[in-house]
């Protein structure tokens, strides 16, 4: 949102503009304000060693938006974000966080981790602000604010990363640490320009792949290996080391290395961020703390600590360099003044939902028959709620007119989806909105509904017709619509019908004679009821008694909850 109210994203057209504040409290001392291109940090009281600060900002929207004016609390964060990365202190808007991280002397007898022991500046009791750190910050701000969108929500988040694992430094040194390294790992796997290549793969398994490749049409394993490059999180511990890599300058190591103990050096680079990165690794996968000696707070004044002839980084250290790395990286971007970007998606307390079918169901104007499964997948849900609720289905007489046109000439994958949404529209709607001549219509497709698939399976299930299928081509469909389910354009199926065509399935094992089987099948039916007592109790006693379940019963039981 900061970025947002700059007005980079905006035309030339009227604005809603409103001054906007905030409180925030630091360690940082200074006398004056701080003006930047996008607020103004205005300190309150400067005697006291924690210092209050007004975040003055003005607040611009486009007109003709849905939104004027948003509560202004991202804006407050992501600028106090801002305020503690470009001001090397520590900033919240709660003062007492502020007097607990900063603090000098152990609260407790428990009290081993004191910030301002593992990291230098950022936790000092006070820090005296210099021109030159304004001057830079101001800078710092503008450039930030410059980036390109893509990159500004990259570097914000990063920020954000950076600044909780300051915080998280007073609970958790082990993820503290790793935080840090998620910060510059999330700029490496971004923004790297990174691509990877076959000889990426891990060698063992490429080595098997190539051998059966070396038997199949070399275009087709050429795609194959495309295919597998698209999915694979190749080097990531490469890239992370090249990404640092190649945004360190020389002055980590001259300037900005003075007065710092046991300070990184150039050749041990690569081996300490290797060690860094498997630190991190064995922290997330296995909990496994960091190397025990970087506790020590006298080890931890410096960069570097050496054990068993290894060089790792201090969580001082590892501030020091992701500090430099991600300045690095953002000065070394583009500026625009200006960007063409659909900013309105970005506003706070905007989430993207899918629109109910009612709202795009019977739309046909645009209609093609690869759509047919989303439209049945929406129609499913429209039937479901009316089943349940006694909700009104809409009207789509004209959709289905334009079905019975395109039906002939569609692939038998659409056209079933289609035959099937036109079959249960017109089984159940009153009969004044039927298609005229609907019966004769279907009627000339029976051959396609005779077919078992999944489709099939519910439109029999919902016209309470007997399925007459063999059990295992049944099973078979219906576990290869679960396999594929939760793919991009699978045909999605409304939980209480999946219900009822594992009950169905049942039944059938308990009308073959085949009891284990339907116990099995009553028992998937049963976990899959969860949340539903009293759908599980009719399963429970059915079972028990061997006797059918009615799909239909399911519907009434949710019906009277409802």
């Amino acid at each position: 949102m900061l970025q947002i109210i700059s007005g980079k994203f905006f035309n030339d057209g009227e604005r809603h503009t409103y001054d906007g504040k905030g409180i925030t409290y630091s360690n940082y001392s200074w006398v004056d304000s701080i003006k930047t291109c996008i607020a103004t940090l205005e300190p309150i009281d400067i005697s006291s060693q924690i210092s209050p600060y007004v975040i003055s900002y003005v607040e611009q929207i486009e007109k003709g938006g849905v939104l004027v004016r948003t509560s202004g609390s991202e804006i407050v964060q992501q600028f106090q974000l801002l305020c503690m990365f470009g001001l090397k202190a520590f900033f919240d808007i709660d003062r007492t966080k502020v007097e607990i991280n900063c603090r000098v002397n152990p609260i407790s007898s428990g009290d081993y981790y004191l910030p301002s022991r593992f990291v230098p500046r950022f936790f000092e009791p006070e820090i005296h602000g210099q021109n030159a750190e304004i001057e830079t910050f101001i800078k710092f701000v503008d450039k930030v604010i410059g980036l390109p969108r893509k990159k500004y929500l990259g570097v914000i988040s990063c920020l954000n990363n950076y600044s909780n694992a300051l915080h998280i430094l007073n609970y958790n040194l082990d993820l503290a640490y790793s935080m840090l390294v998620y910060s510059l790992e999330s700029l490496s796997q971004n923004f790297d320009g990174f691509e990877s290549t076959w000889d990426d793969y891990d060698h063992n398994i490429r080595n098997k792949l190539d051998l059966i490749f070396s038997e199949i049409d070399s275009d087709a394993a050429e795609k194959i290996r495309e295919i597998l490059l698209e999915s694979a999180n190749l080097r990531l511990q490469k890239r992370f080391i090249d990404f640092i890599t190649n945004n360190l300058h020389d002055r980590f190591f001259t300037d900005e290395a003075i007065d710092v103990k046991n300070s990184l050096k150039p050749s041990e680079l690569k081996q300490i961020l290797k060690n860094t990165y498997v630190m991190r690794s064995g922290y997330v996968h296995q909990l496994k703390p960091i190397q025990e000696q970087l506790r020590n707070s006298k080890i931890a004044e410096g960069d570097v600590f050496h054990w068993d002839n290894e060089p790792y980084l201090t969580f001082t250290g590892l501030v020091r360099l992701a500090h430099h790395v991600i300045n690095n990286f953002i000065y070394d971007q583009e500026s625009l003044i200006t960007e063409d970007y659909d900013w309105r998606g970005d506003l706070p307390g905007i989430v993207m939902m899918k629109l109910a079918p009612q709202y795009w169901i019977a739309e046909h104007t645009n209609f093609v028959p690869s759509h047919a499964r989303k439209k049945l997948s929406g129609f499913l849900i429209q039937l479901n709620n009316s089943r349940i609720s006694d909700s009104l289905l809409t009207d789509l007489r004209e959709l289905l007119e334009k079905y019975e046109s395109l039906i002939p000439m569609a692939s038998k994958k659409d056209k079933i989806a289609m035959l099937s949404m036109y079959h249960l529209y017109n089984y159940f709607i009153v009969l004044e909105a039927r298609r005229p001549n609907f019966k004769k219509f279907i009627k000339k497709y029976e051959d396609i509904f005779n077919e078992c698939c999944i489709e099939s399976m519910i439109v029999h299930l919902l016209c309470n017709q007997k399925w007459p299928w063999d059990t295992d081509d049944c099973i078979s469909h219906y576990d290869n619509y679960n396999r594929t389910k939760f793919s991009k354009n699978a045909l999605s199926i409304p939980p209480l019908m999946e219900l009822c065509l594992i009950i169905t399935i049942a039944n059938m094992w308990l009308n073959a004679g085949e009891f284990e089987k339907y116990d099995n099948w009553s028992h998937i039916a049963y976990l899959e009821a969860s949340g539903k007592p009293d759908i599980q109790k009719l399963i429970n006693e059915s079972k028990s008694k061997r006797v059918e379940i009615a799909p239909d019963s399911i519907f009434e039981i949710t019906k009277d909850k409802s």
